[in-house]
């Protein structure tokens, strides 16, 4: 299983104090993969009645597929 990567948003922090708030909104929304994908490396989303697959690679990619 692939460990949580904050250099992301560590690297949006280091921006400055003039995009604290921005910075603080987007991680509200964000959603570690692996708390989806708590049964394996894959999860099916619905969306307006179709679904999709959002799959994790063996190189740590993300990919969705309808």
């Amino acid at each position: 299983m692939h460990h949580r990567d904050n250099r992301s948003v560590e690297k949006l922090k280091k921006k400055g104090n003039s995009e604290e708030s921005a910075i603080r909104r987007i991680e509200s929304k964000i959603v570690h993969f692996n708390d989806l994908a708590r049964c394996g490396e894959e999860v099916w989303i619905e969306h307006e009645g179709q679904l999709y697959r959002l799959r994790l690679t063996r190189q740590g990619k993300l990919i969705l597929t309808k």
